[in-house]
């Protein structure tokens, strides 16, 4: 530990110690949930979303176990270790690290391991008083860590809900919505589709199926019924029932994809009503004068929010918060799906609206999930410690400004660096990786033959460096596929040849590292989404998206999806609104998983389809994730000699004419 740092620990010491004492005389309990948790029941929690910067582990017997990535959810099953009936009003507090990847690098900011200082007020059954305590907790142990320009901004997903279920929709729409708030790109593709006149619910389902069950009565006796003719249709088309999903859940959702598709579009109005509410935002006081015009009258349940969020700010502003100065957005959401109504975090000028200090809100349903026999009253928030401080020291002019600290990686990219390249390969020479088996290599080197680089032995003749004829300052080297990919994303060769899919899955900001030069016109691949055939209710990921979301309240766990495309995977299926899923990391015969019930579904890649119509499944109808095929890629952190650069130019332009004769 360096001088500095020690001052930053004993500084971020004295500052928990003025948190933790403002928490301790609010009645909270000084707690240290583990720091190790169980994944299954955490991450189950906290949803695939986070998963991706979790740091999850196996230890030796077998068992899934994470560093925590928030505080929260450990302080919660420590309430349940104690109290599982979940009876008792309980008030928590705690200040430890938590640990999460950051996708885009680790920096001062945003660094992988880091300090929360919060509370957990737990079973306040008076939800607005206990919201009040929250912020107002958190304001007076801001204060006492010191003096510094802060800003508050609030929302309150519990009106957002009751304002669903006063307007007049179906419960499939209403509940489509209430799942696709996180998620604006969905949720507006979500709430067009309830207006739109071509419903395209049953766009890709058996029509001969649809048409069997057209008629039948998805809430009478005619269910078992309509669960026999989609039997007789899977025995008669020659479909396996593989999988956790039952013939009964599979006709649940085809009649439920009949039903959406008979229903009426919902009002113009309606839909305007929704639109008219996300636009609110400003001083929370204004804002309640918008809400009591714009939904007050929608409805029991929106009115009698409109009255709570009334009565919040009346408390807030008897403890002392200018509620003038307390902005609310509609839209504002947070980023935990579990948060359930009021929700707010606190920012500073000098960090920007993206890197809050502190945040929380309220969590009803957490507790539930973490193995409550019920839906438990709760709120809570979280300090970020390091930001905190770095505020308060560049207000006051002293100590350490941790968000002035570039981090290693960016200081790395500033100044040009790169670690060192692979061992065995000459300095000063242009290095090119190129797949080390295959006929991905075969179509390389006849690619490279036919541009004028022939390859030749260099040494050892099943070593795997090679050289070009006639070109002294070029190093060939034979690796795998996907380890071209780590090693252009270190900058340790130049040029690589490899699948775009690899690309774009090993490197997450792959256009920042590397540049995408040339597309090679083989080793065509799709990556695509997976499901089995016995699924004839889900066609396109609309479908899997309603699909998800009801298997998860059927068998009370999220739909395992077996993939080694863990960064594709999520981010497609955030852009498509599909959220109740847990990824299964494959290590190989991923499209054995279904059959085998190590997994529901899969994502993998394929050429022609045939693997996986052996194993039952198929591609759903807009799963195409990525069409990848071979390039030529150059990484953007290798280091380059102006006459490394005249080369790889020379070797990038022949290999461009080569290809386009």
């Amino acid at each position: 530990m360096t001088a500095e740092t020690a001052r930053q620990f004993e500084a971020l010491e004295r500052q928990a110690a003025a948190l933790m004492s403002v928490f301790i005389e609010a009645g909270c309990e000084a707690v240290a949930p583990a720091i190790i948790q169980p994944a299954d029941v955490f991450l189950d929690v906290v949803g695939e979303d986070l998963r991706a910067r979790t740091y999850v582990f196996t230890d030796p017997e077998g068992q899934e176990l994470c560093l925590r990535p928030d505080l929260t959810v450990p302080a919660c099953r420590l309430y349940l270790a104690r109290h599982p009936e979940a009876d008792a009003a309980q008030r928590y507090c705690y200040n430890g690290s938590v640990f999460r990847f950051q996708p885009l690098g680790a920096g001062a900011e945003r660094p992988n391991e880091f300090r929360q200082a919060g509370f957990e007020l737990i079973g306040d059954l008076d939800a607005e008083q206990a919201e009040t305590d929250a912020l107002a907790l958190v304001v007076k142990a801001l204060s006492a860590a010191g003096r510094f320009d802060f800003q508050m901004r609030m929302g309150d997903l519990g009106l957002f809900r009751a304002l669903l279920a006063d307007l007049e929709m179906p419960e499939r729409g209403r509940q489509r919505l209430r799942a696709q708030f996180w998620r604006p790109d969905a949720f507006r593709a979500a709430l067009a589709g309830l207006t739109s006149t071509t419903p395209g619910s049953l766009a890709g389902l058996p029509p001969a199926l649809v048409a069997v069950l057209d008629s039948v009565d998805p809430s009478g006796a005619e269910q078992a019924g309509a669960e026999q003719k989609v039997a007789d249709h899977l025995q008669g088309t020659g479909i396996d029932l593989i999988g956790a999903r039952s013939v009964a859940e599979i006709t649940a959702g085809l009649l439920a994809a009949i039903e959406d598709a008979k229903a009426e579009p919902i009002p113009p109005g309606t839909a305007r009503r929704i639109e008219s509410y996300l636009t609110i935002q400003g001083p929370a006081p204004e804002a309640a004068r918008s809400l009591a015009r714009v939904i007050g009258d929608a409805g029991p349940r929106s009115a009698e929010a409109v009255t709570a969020f009334e009565r919040r700010l009346k408390l807030m502003a008897a403890a002392g918060i200018d509620t003038a100065a307390l902005s609310f957005s509609a839209e504002f959401g947070r980023n935990l799906e579990y948060y359930t109504g009021f929700v707010f975090d606190v920012i500073s000028p000098l960090l920007g609206g993206k890197t809050p200090i502190a945040g929380g809100g309220r969590y009803d349903k957490l507790l539930r999930a973490a193995g409550a026999p019920r839906d438990v009253p709760a709120v809570g928030s979280a300090i970020h410690t390091e930001r905190l401080l770095s505020v308060v020291n560049e207000k006051l002019g002293t100590g350490t400004n941790f968000s002035a600290q570039p981090s290693a990686v960016s200081a790395t990219l500033e100044i040009g660096t790169c670690p060192q390249f692979l061992p065995g390969t000459r300095p000063g020479k242009l290095l090119l990786a190129i797949p080390s088996k295959g006929r991905l290599m075969e179509e390389t080197v006849a690619a490279m033959a036919c541009a004028g680089f022939a390859l030749k032995n260099a040494g050892n003749e099943r070593g795997y460096r090679r050289e070009i004829e006639g070109e002294d300052d070029i190093d060939v080297i034979f690796v795998s596929a996907s380890e071209i990919a780590l090693q252009l994303k270190a900058g340790r060769v130049h040029v690589g040849v490899t699948g775009e899919d690899l690309i774009r899955e090993e490197i997450l900001n792959a256009d920042e590292r590397v540049e995408m030069v040339l597309k090679l016109g083989f080793g065509h691949a799709d990556v695509v989404v997976a499901v089995p055939n016995c699924w004839v209710d889900v066609a396109s990921m609309a479908n899997l998206q309603e699909t998800a979301r009801t298997f998860r309240r059927r068998h009370g766990r999220r739909l395992r999806v077996a993939t080694k495309y863990m960064h594709l995977t999520r981010t497609f299926f955030r852009e498509k609104g599909v959220a109740d899923y847990l990824i299964v990391e494959s290590l190989g015969a991923t499209e054995g998983t279904p059959a085998s019930g190590t997994a529901d579904m899969i994502v993998d890649i394929t050429s022609t389809g045939s693997t996986l119509r052996a194993n039952g499944l198929r591609i759903l109808n807009d799963g195409v994730i990525l069409k990848s095929e071979a390039n030529l890629v150059a990484s953007r952190r290798a280091t380059r000699t102006p006459a490394i650069a005249a080369i790889e130019a020379r070797v990038l332009a022949s290999m461009r004419t080569a290809l386009k004769g």
